[in-house]
């Protein structure tokens, strides 16, 4: 089974070159047209939007050379046009490789394509709108609503350790969640992010929330900071956004 994708200017067809893209992993390849001034990075990140299974982890790409029939790594700022004057146009993703080669190519590896491809979102989400904020009252509303949960989770458990467990699941699971936030937050349509507009990571969920103790004592500091965050926030670079009318939390 493959897919076909087409990249490029199609007002000039003599400038584009078919190639062949193998997940040996998937056991699946690609058919694009593309031109051949791209990087194997855009690439790849292309042939990844087309299949969101395909390509997947660290960088991870070769090609067979016409001549020794040995894999030959291809990195992510490659240019097409310099394998297409070898003759090669057929490239392999997760190429099973000898132990040996294995390790000695994954040293001189210094990026990984997953970092390249979270760091060119994150480019694309930098500018937070300040209506995006969330208000105080808001979160103090969403924070009632999480209260009374809580409360009820509590007289669910006698005991004190598996009660623990629970408050940490709710709170720091769900704001590193896809849901970026408690129930009382989704209620009031809130969402907690890094201070990029990005999704937390369970460690820095877990960190914002132990800060809670602290922040707790001078919440009122959310009233006047230009972010609208708590203390706890501050301390893990965290940010609470509000979705706006057209739908959007940053913009």
């Amino acid at each position: 089974m493959f897919d076909n994708i087409d990249l490029g200017d199609y007002s000039a067809e003599s400038l584009r070159e078919p190639i062949v893209l193998v997940d040996k992993g998937k056991n699946k390849e690609t058919h694009i047209v593309v031109s051949p001034q791209y990087t194997f990075e855009d690439i790849i990140y292309s042939a990844q939007r087309l299949n969101d299974k395909l390509f997947q982890g660290e960088w991870d790409l070769y090609y067979v050379d016409p001549e020794t029939k040995k894999p030959i790594p291809v990195s992510e700022d490659a240019v097409l046009s310099d394998f297409l004057a070898q003759n090669v146009d057929t490239f392999y993703w997760n190429y099973k490789l000898s132990r040996f080669n294995a390790k000695k190519n994954k040293q001189k590896q210094k990026r990984s394509f997953t970092a390249n491809r979270q760091s060119k979102r994150s480019n694309t989400r930098n500018y937070i709108s300040k209506n995006s904020y969330a208000s105080v009252w808001s979160r103090i509303a969403a924070f009632l609503v999480d209260i009374f949960i809580i409360s009820m989770i509590s007289t669910m458990f006698k005991s004190s350790f598996l009660t623990l467990i629970m408050l940490w699941l709710y709170f720091a699971g769900m704001e590193s969640s896809k849901y970026q936030g408690t129930l009382g937050k989704i209620l009031m349509k809130l969402k907690v992010t890094d201070e990029k507009g990005g999704r937390l990571s369970l460690a820095n969920a877990t960190g914002r929330n132990l800060a809670k103790g602290i922040s707790i004592l001078i919440w009122p500091v959310a009233f006047f900071s230009g972010k609208k965050q708590g203390l706890h926030d501050i301390l893990a670079k965290t940010l609470v956004l509000e979705e706006q009318e057209n739908g959007a939390y940053v913009g």
